[in-house]
């Protein structure tokens, strides 16, 4: 243990001892570190339990150590403070029953997502974890209730905070639109330094490499840039909002991926993101228009190169492999060697989800999408159901 390591210890272990919290300071004797992340610890289960004394006296503890503060702890501490003994957060009274929805069912109809404020004590502490809530959706889509069915107490309100400004679709029952309820996981995951990634990368690491919230695959390597894709479909979302005709240039995907997907990782994250021209080439089978080449951080895969990297089969380069009895909708049978590669899950579902391709479809109108098999002809781009697996090129070096 160096000097400031020692001194920290040292210092945390007095400071709980003043704030009547004994029973962790042999922690800090050992490891300032691991004292620091189990601060948090505590605070987060006193917020769970509602005991908001103790998370008083425990951030005060790590305030008074560190000379820093942090207003959304010191927000929750209060609001504890203002509620019910055992609740540990403000909720709103419940509105009549609704009709009730899957996770799964009220996530693919979310059309605006506000990101969570992670608490920077708990960036500090490098402390992660879930937040599920029951929310209430009226009938035009805007959430008007949402409480805590469990989860770390630091990272409830910011959870409600940022859901209270989700909006949905309108759900329709016989025509009609109706107000709806269900539960809503919201995580909080320490993205992993990009160094680790780059180590990783340089290992052979090829699947199961965390960046940013999510888990990617590499399926290929040019000079210091390696492609990745997601490992899975990281949300259903609409190739276009309007039915209209769209290429990947104008498509309100390509718009989201750019702007607020990407500011979901941090500044340094988003440096190993490089800049990329996208080619945007016609469809083969159909004819259809691509238009002019694109330049983009996020993107998705062409037909091209999803036949490149899920299998290789040269069924779409060469346009063979058709199957008749589909009306000529698919590049490869169903049988095909690459069609397990591109199975892909969404949330806990346990069948293969659809994912979009950026490439044109049958018309302009559409746009084709794997699942197994991939299906060139494509589906209306106002689809709602259709995953979407974001790709990048990341740089190993800056």
């Amino acid at each position: 243990m160096d000097m400031n390591k020692g001194l920290i210890s040292v210092g945390l272990a007095a400071l709980l001892v003043l704030y009547g919290i004994c029973e962790c300071t042999s922690v800090w004797g050992q490891n300032g570190y691991a004292g620091t992340k189990l601060l948090g610890s505590i605070i987060n289960e006193a917020l769970s339990q509602g005991d908001c004394s103790r998370a008083q006296r425990v951030y005060n503890a790590w305030k008074e150590l560190t000379e820093m503060k942090d207003v959304s702890a010191e927000l929750q501490i209060k609001a504890c403070r203002q509620t019910p003994a055992g609740s540990g957060v403000s909720v709103t009274t419940p509105l009549p029953k609704k009709e009730k929805l899957s996770v799964h069912s009220l996530a693919s109809r979310l059309i605006k997502r506000i990101e969570p404020v992670y608490p920077e004590i708990a960036k500090n502490m490098l402390l992660s974890g879930d937040v599920v809530l029951n929310v209430e959706v009226d009938e035009g889509g805007n959430v008007v209730n949402c409480e805590v069915i469990r989860g770390a107490g630091l990272f409830r309100q910011p959870a409600m905070d940022a859901v209270r400004k989700w909006k949905y679709l309108t759900t329709l029952l016989g025509g009609n639109p109706v107000a709806v309820e269900s539960e809503v996981i919201v995580k909080f995951n320490l993205p992993a330094p990009t160094t680790k990634i780059t180590d990783e990368i340089l290992r052979d690491k090829k699947q199961g490499i965390q960046f940013g919230n999510y888990k990617w695959r590499v399926l290929d390597m040019q000079g210091d840039k390696v492609l990745m894709i997601t490992e899975d479909a990281i949300e259903q979302r609409q190739y276009n909002v309007q039915n209209t005709a769209v290429t990947w240039e104008t498509c309100s995907l390509r718009k989201y991926l750019n702007g607020e997907f990407l500011q979901k990782f941090t500044e340094e994250e988003r440096m190993k993101i490089a800049e990329t021209q996208i080619s945007n080439p016609d469809n083969l089978w159909y004819g259809t228009k691509g238009d002019r080449n694109t330049v983009d951080k996020i993107f998705l895969l062409s037909l091209e190169e999803v036949d490149r990297y899920f299998g290789d089969s040269g069924n779409y380069r060469n346009r063979n492999g058709m199957v008749a009895t589909d009306d000529e909708l698919y590049l490869s049978n169903v049988h095909d060697d690459g069609r397990h590669a591109r199975h892909a899950k969404f949330g806990n579902e346990l069948l293969s989800c659809a994912w979009w391709l950026r490439s044109p479809g049958f018309s302009s109108t559409h746009a084709p999408y794997a699942h197994g098999p991939v299906n060139v002809y494509g589906s209306n781009v106002s689809n709602i159901s259709v995953g979407v697996r974001p790709a990048f090129w990341f740089k190993l070096k800056h």
